[in-house]
Formats: structure tokens, C-alpha cells, sequence
């Protein structure tokens, strides 16, 4: 007997039950509507693990593991179990299967090479008010033909031959960075937004963001904030999982409301940015921007209308709070671990001196070889999704006799696969060094790693792989090396005790992207030597800022000419 026709069993016979008696109350009638849900969930096979299933922690029956789950900080429950069951974990809560995967060859495997039934997004009622159509590519259900055509413009506007266009305004924001911080210490963090959202802003749209309170910045960080806290665990209730909310009124439904403003935002700034490439091109004016490739060629970049360039563009900028995030762990990292910070500075002075700036190719040639040691380390300790952005698979797929069924939602466990003891010697230790004695992954001498490991885990699998990967590394590769060059990095003062703060610890924000909360520390100038050389680097690369000033707005038009007044030499 099918689970179907048990469930209409039951249901016939608890109508039996309640239309016997000559009145049915309506508590008998909620009674019989509870026991009927709860006898259609066993006979469904709620929280039941199939035999054939990945192994996972014991399940309860209807509630499955809802119990076990973790509401934030997936990382560290899902590596306990990996160490317990293996490479594959699953779990069920009520009827929905999660899947974490915790190897690079199994990674490989499913979502690289089985990417037909693997590149689905979990379908998401919230992003789907906030954007219909799918037309946000991070978050897009299906791998579908709209999707596809903005993935194709988003790989040629990043592509490895374009890298050489946009490395000069890379490095010239990098240095207004520095500059920035040698002038404003206590705004590091946010100096470090500026210098990411400026930059892509620059060659994407050919406008730039001065300060890190310039309007583009400013609005971006508050929509996104308000986009990542709605999608968050919490921000809403469990939709997806439990339907019948949709039904909720608005009225009676914050999520609903508020989900909508959401949309609502992002559609009007991200087509604002879009009218500003359109006017110049009305102008006549030009910054050789990708954009304004894209407005005289629509259909050359395969797309339908405006409204796909607007949202494939501002979903890109607004994706690109992941690069922040690792710079701001290198810092915090430059501050936990000053031994391994001094030997960076040391070689930088050997290779570099203070005479000039360092330069992504001083990096990249290999010149470098502990600094690249420690941005690597940085990256493998703190990565910035350590469990990735899930996917959900599209239909039953079997690897080594293991069922991966529709609709599971998959995990790609990266901080498990950077910390795993099989291959890594110590990995929960700070050690540059590693990098050093086994390139290029750091694992432990002697062996056998692996397969699968590849430099670009920490950017996702398959055709979910994140399209501006070489630009986001090379934005970290490009200011690693600077603030190294630049600054001494030191313990700041606790705001309660008046004293030097201890050890930093890393505290991150709840959420898929690791977000370090900020620690109390200082970013001192190297010596006058040093800041004469930015400041001269600064007046050289004052051209290359400039050409993407050509809306500028009147507050930051007025900073930018004190600024350089007072700190180009």
C-alpha cells in the first residue's frame, strides 16, 4: 500500500470517527485535524532517513534532526559530524533532506561533474519577491537560459584577459585605501568596503566612491544588510519549509512587507547606477567602463532587456561583500599573530624597501614567497563562506551507492575541508609555514592529499562557481602585500578598561558569510618615509581615479580636492 492511499485511509476513517456523534464540537473536529496532520507526516516519512541515505546523527520521528540543527554558525556543528560519519553528512528536518559534503573529491564529483543535478539554488519565496524573474544570479532557483546568458556576460566582464584593464584602478584605489587609513585609522574596516565597492564601481559602471561614506557605498551597505538579515536564519519564518505562511496576510506579516521594501531598494539603486552609464553615453562621454560595452551591444552580451544588465550588474556588486570580509580577517589576523606578521614585513623590506609601494606583480613573480604564505593561511583559517552558498539537487542522483535526492539541499563544507586532520598537520594553528613546506596547499608533508583540492575551493562548485573569482583574488593579492608594506599592527585599547586589548579573538556575525565582528586594534604608520612614498604614489595614481569622476557629487568633489590638496606630494 503507497503512502498516498495510507493517508486516505486514515482520513476516511477519522471522518468516520467524528461524523458518528450527532454534534461534532469544534475541539473534537481540531483534535481529529492534528491527529490526522501528524499520522499523514509518519506515513509521509517525515524525519525518516532512508536506508540508502547519507548517514547522519539519529532522527526523531516527524522532527527528524530539527532538534540538532544548528540556527547559525553551521561551520562547526557540521565539521563535528563530518569527523563522526565521514565525508558525506545528512540530515532531515521534518521532510526536507540537508546534505553536507566535506571532501573536494566528493565535491568534485557531485556538484562539478553531475552539475546537470546539482546547480539548483533551494527555491527561496523571499528571493523571489525581492527579485522575480530569478534575475538575481547568486540567488537564481533554476540554472535556466536567463540565468546562463547573464552567467556568460558576468565570465567576460571578469575574464582572465580583462584582468590587465582594470589592474591600474585596482592598484589606485588600493592605494587611497592606504592613504585612507594613515589619515583615519579607527575606520579600517570600513575604509576596506570603500576600497572593494570603489573599485568595482570604477570598471563596471565608471563612477567611484570617494569616501566610505559616499552615497553609492552608503546605500549599497544598508540594502545589503537588510537583504542578507531577511534571508538570514530568522529573518523570516521558515517559509519554504512550512507553505502555509504564505497565506499569512500581509498585513499580519512583517517578513512580507518588509521583504518587499527589500526589493523594492535594490531594483531602484541598481537601476539608478544603470541611468548614470546611459546618460554619459547620451553625453558623449566615456570611462571605458564594461557597462557601457554592454548598453551599446545588448544583444552581443546575450541580453533580453535592460532590466537583466540592471539586475546582473547590481547582484554582481552587491556579491562582492565577500572580499571585505577576508581582508578584514588578514587584518585582524596581521594583529592576533604579530611573529608571523613581523616575518611578512621583514621580507617586504628586503624585497621592496621604503622607497616604493609593492605591486601585484611583486606577488604573482614569486618574489614574495611568506607574505603570499600568509595571505594563503589567512584564507585557509578564516575562510569567507565556510559552508558555501547551498545547492539543491534538481533530481535523484547516486554516487558510490549513496542517494542524493531531489530537492536535498547540498553544503559545500569548506571550513571542514581546510581543517581537516587527515591532511592538514595542526590545522587549527596559525602557520604560514605550511604553505612553504608543501606548496601550493599547505598539507601535511608526506601525505597522499586529496585529489580534488584545487586553489579556487574557497569560490563554490560547478557552474555555481563565482564568476569574478580571479578579480576578487586579485583584489585581496593586490592590498595584502600594501598593508604589510605600510603598517606596524598593534593591540588597540579596550574601551571599558582604558588598557591595551589582549589577543584578538575572531567572532563572526551569524550568516553564510563569515563576517568578523571588529577588534580593537591599530594600523600605524611604518615610518615618515613610508608616507611620503603613498603620498607620492598617491599623486601618481590621481589620473586613474579621476577618469571615473565624471558624475561626482559636489560633497565628494569638494573632499577629493582638499584631500589630494593636502596629501598628494
Amino acid at each position: 500500500m503507497t503512502n498516498n492511499v495510507i493517508v486516505a485511509d486514515m482520513a476516511s476513517k477519522l471522518v468516520m470517527t467524528t461524523s458518528n456523534s450527532p454534534i461534532v464540537s469544534g475541539f473534537a473536529l481540531a483534535i481529529s485535524t492534528l491527529m490526522f496532520l501528524l499520522l499523514a507526516c509518519i506515513a509521509l516519512g517525515y524525519g525518516h532517513r532512508g536506508a540508502n541515505y547519507p548517514p547522519g546523527p539519529p532522527t526523531k520521528l516527524i522532527l527528524g534532526n530539527a532538534l540538532d540543527f544548528p540556527n547559525d554558525y553551521l561551520q562547526y556543528k557540521f565539521s563535528e559530524w563530518a569527523r563522526k560519519y565521514g565525508d558525506v553528512v545528512s540530515l532531515k528536518v521534518f521532510h526536507q533532506t540537508i546534505i553536507s559534503i566535506n571532501s573536494p573529491s566528493l565535491m568534485r564529483e557531485l556538484l562539478e561533474r553531475r552539475s546537470v543535478t546539482s546547480s539548483n539554488r533551494p527555491k527561496n519565496t523571499l528571493t523571489e519577491i525581492i527579485t522575480p524573474g530569478d534575475l538575481n544570479m547568486g540567488t537564481a532557483h533554476l540554472p535556466d537560459d536567463t540565468w546562463k546568458a547573464m552567467r556568460r556576460a558576468a565570465q567576460n566582464m571578469f575574464s582572465s584577459k580583462n584582468l590587465g584593464r582594470t589592474q591600474h584602478v585596482q592598484h589606485a584605489e588600493a592605494t587611497q585605501m592606504v592613504m585612507d587609513i594613515i589619515i583615519d585609522p579607527d575606520n579600517w574596516m570600513p575604509h576596506t568596503k570603500r576600497y572593494v565597492t570603489s573599485f568595482l564601481l570604477s570598471i563596471m559602471y565608471g563612477f567611484r566612491a570617494a569616501r566610505h561614506s559616499s552615497l553609492p557605498v552608503r546605500d549599497l551597505v544598508a540594502v545589503h544588510r537588510r537583504f542578507v538579515d531577511i534571508l538570514g536564519f530568522g529573518g523570516a519564518p521558515p517559509v519554504d519549509l512550512f507553505p502555509v505562511l504564505k497565506l499569512v496576510p500581509k498585513r499580519f506579516a512583517y517578513w512580507k512587507r518588509e521583504t518587499e521594501d527589500v526589493g523594492r531598494c535594490q531594483q531602484a539603486l541598481f537601476k539608478g547606477w544603470m541611468d548614470r552609464v546611459r546618460a554619459r553615453l547620451d553625453r558623449g562621454e566615456t570611462t571605458g567602463c564594461f557597462l557601457e560595452d554592454a548598453v551599446r551591444d545588448l544583444e552581443g552580451w546575450g541580453m533580453k532587456d535592460d532590466n537583466w544588465l540592471d539586475h546582473m550588474a547590481g547582484s554582481l556588486v552587491e556579491a562582492s561583500d565577500t572580499v571585505p570580509v577576508t581582508i578584514c580577517s588578514f587584518i585582524i589576523c596581521c594583529v592576533k599573530y604579530p611573529e608571523k606578521t613581523a616575518l611578512a614585513a621583514a621580507e617586504i623590506d628586503r624585497v621592496i624597501g621604503p622607497d616604493k609601494v609593492p605591486r601585484l606583480s611583486d606577488l604573482e613573480s614569486g618574489k614574495l614567497p611568506y607574505t603570499r604564505a600568509m595571505i594563503d593561511e589567512s584564507m585557509r583559517m578564516y575562510p569567507v563562506a565556510p559552508v558555501g552558498i547551498p545547492h539543491e539537487m534538481a533530481e535523484d542522483d547516486v554516487v558510490d551507492g549513496v542517494l542524493y535526492s531531489k530537492g536535498a539541499v547540498v553544503f559545500q563544507n569548506t571550513w571542514f575541508m581546510f581543517r581537516d586532520e587527515r591532511y592538514f598537520d595542526r590545522p587549527h594553528e596559525f602557520r604560514p609555514e605550511r604553505f612553504l613546506e608543501n606548496p601550493p596547499f599547505g598539507t601535511r608533508p608526506g601525505v597522499v592529499d586529496d585529489p580534488a583540492r584545487r586553489d579556487t575551493l574557497l569560490w563554490g562548485s560547478g557552474r555555481r562557481i563565482c564568476p569574478g573569482q580571479l578579480t576578487a583574488r586579485t583584489s585581496i593579492d593586490t592590498i595584502c602585500p600594501y598593508l604589510l608594506w605600510a603598517f606596524d599592527f598593534k593591540r588597540g585599547v579596550d574601551p571599558v578598561t582604558g588598557q591595551e586589548a589582549g589577543e584578538p579573538e575572531f567572532v563572526f556575525e551569524k550568516g553564510i558569510v563569515a563576517v568578523p565582528a571588529e577588534v580593537p586594534c591599530k594600523l600605524v604608520p611604518r615610518s615618515k618615509q613610508h608616507i611620503a612614498t603613498v603620498q607620492r604614489e598617491f599623486g601618481r595614481v590621481a589620473e586613474d581615479l579621476a577618469r571615473h569622476e565624471l558624475e561626482i557629487d559636489s560633497e565628494d568633489a569638494a573632499w577629493n580636492r582638499e584631500y589630494r590638496d593636502v596629501h598628494v606630494l
